[in-house]
């Protein structure tokens, strides 16, 4: 009886952990400079929703970008939680025109922009 006890108050524990685990994988935009996001630091811009690439990176590609120099962070959609570098903007300085990347890794918060 005690290990039958024992078993329901584990699976409990385990289901209960289901939302925080579903939780952790969530929507992310990159919120920057119009020129480059489109709109001007909008945090939940759905035409700028990162992909998941299923690995808990999550990234997002602009195409047809201008040469200039751009800053942009990762959002949850909010502004209560944002990513950049060391809590500032990421600023990339495309010499040429073409695509930039925006990546985030979810797990350490890193934002790399390319």
């Amino acid at each position: 009886m005690k290990k039958l006890i024992a078993m329901a108050i584990v699976l409990c524990m385990v289901l209960g952990m289901i939302p925080m685990i579903a939780s952790a994988a969530g929507n992310y935009y990159v919120a920057g400079d119009a020129a480059l996001c489109g709109q001007n630091w909008a945090s939940s811009d759905e035409n700028n929703k990162m992909v998941d690439n299923g690995n808990g990176i999550y990234t997002k590609t602009y195409s047809n970008v201008a040469a200039g120099t751009y800053s942009c962070k990762v959002t949850d959609g909010t502004w209560d939680n944002c990513w950049g570098n060391n809590g500032d903007n990421v600023k990339v300085n495309a010499t040429t025109d073409g695509e930039i990347t925006v990546n985030f890794n979810a797990a350490s918060g890193s934002v790399v922009v390319t």
